[in-house]
């Protein structure tokens, strides 16, 4: 996946935007696995390793404003 960030900082400002997923990717941000409990799928005490994962965001555009103090 592919991030970007632009900013621009006159002074005390910053004014910055965010491209995410840039090329529209449909897969997992990330894959891990370990040991997991999830009620009602299994006994009580008798954990799994579990694959589990998190699907990428969709492509986004956001924007920022920030002022040092």
């Amino acid at each position: 996946m592919v991030n970007l960030r632009g900013a621009w900082k006159p002074g005390r400002y910053t004014v910055y935007a965010k491209p995410l997923n840039v090329f529209n990717d449909k897969d997992n941000d990330f894959v891990y696995y370990y040991n997991t409990f999830v009620p009602g799928s299994s006994a009580p005490g008798s954990e799994q390793a579990t694959r589990l994962s998190r699907a990428e965001e969709p492509r986004t555009l956001r924007f920022g404003f920030k002022v040092e103090i």
